[in-house]
């Protein structure tokens, strides 16, 4: 054996530390090395290492930022001293069309510069849109016009669409099934959401539309009352006679959220006493957003039943 060699490496908690060392028996050359990383966070790491051999002692710093995803910026810093001296910077940002960099570099007493970016333009469903550099499949997020929803690859958040309703995915994983969402707590309420998530598998080099039927209607807060002006109480159920809309439940003072309002309406209520009455309402025609009316009477149709009582006479 003309060659010997040793290393050792330990990690505690955020620490990693490791050594190494080797002898060549027949050049009589031995060396060391010894390195320090220490993870500051989910995307700051630094780390620092010193090596010892026959050329003397040369030592190297790092810490860096990473980025990933949209809207992330970064960074890098490199200092090494010994044999070769040098010094490097960079700074990168990520925005939603196209990574943005730059650095400094300053090696043995000689100084550059460099910028650059990096980034792709996507036709799709008659729309061109910009986009970090694609290197695997992709995906076109379509909410309808809908601005600022937020959108999740897999559960995680990735972005929201721009005043168009539209965002682009660039780092789809071909031919893999990817989960695409919505948050549908920020559609509004004025809208009618028949699925926040669809399953996409682009082939490689490829891209998938991602449309979300998301469709305007008109909603209406209307108070409900009886023939003596009581509000109807809770329990009751109500429905537009101009559809097959489901039947809405009556809170508390007697209202009831309907959606599918006309300018002209017809609703058909069932009393937790086991009755019925029906009311008529026009929707405020200047109104924007949930619309609200009331208090609207309810005239009741029928009675419930009395209870049967047996009287027995002597």
């Amino acid at each position: 054996m003309s060659l010997a060699t040793a290393n050792y490496s330990k990690s505690l908690g955020r620490l990693h530390f490791s050594t190494s060392g080797f002898h060549d028996f027949k050049t009589r050359a031995s060396g060391l090395f010894g390195s320090l990383s220490v993870a500051l966070g989910p995307r700051q790491f630094t780390s620092s290492g010193i090596s010892v051999s026959a050329q003397g002692i040369s030592g190297s710093i790092d810490a860096r930022q990473t980025v990933a995803r949209n809207g992330d910026s970064g960074w890098q810093v490199h200092a090494s001293h010994g044999k070769d001296k040098r010094l490097f910077a960079e700074a990168e940002h990520r925005a939603s069309w196209a990574s943005l960099r730059g650095g400094l570099d300053s090696s043995n007493g000689r100084l550059t510069a460099q910028l650059g970016t990096s980034g792709a333009q996507v036709w799709i469903g008659g729309n061109v849109l910009a986009a970090n550099a694609i290197r695997d499949s992709f995906a076109v997020v379509d909410t309808v016009g809908q601005p600022g929803i937020p959108v999740y690859q897999d559960r995680r958040l990735v972005g929201r669409t721009n005043s168009r309703g539209k965002l682009i995915l660039p780092d789809l994983r071909a031919f893999e099934v990817s989960n695409v969402s919505i948050d549908p707590g920020a559609v509004s309420l004025t809208a009618i959401l028949t699925s926040n998530e669809i399953e996409v598998r682009p082939a490689r080099g490829a891209g998938a539309l991602v449309r979300f039927d998301i469709r305007s209607q008109s909603v209406a807060l209307v108070t409900l009352v009886d023939s003596a002006g009581k509000p109807i109480a809770v329990g009751a159920s109500a429905r537009l006679t101009s559809d097959n809309s489901r039947a809405e439940p009556v809170g508390y003072d007697g209202l009831v959220y309907l959606q599918g309002v006309r300018d002209n309406n017809e609703l058909e209520v069932s009393l937790a006493d086991g009755g019925s009455c029906s009311a008529r309402f026009a929707a405020p025609k200047d109104a924007t957003g949930i619309r609200q009316t009331g208090p609207i009477p309810c005239i009741r149709k029928d009675l419930p039943r009395p209870n049967a009582v047996l009287v027995l006479r002597r």
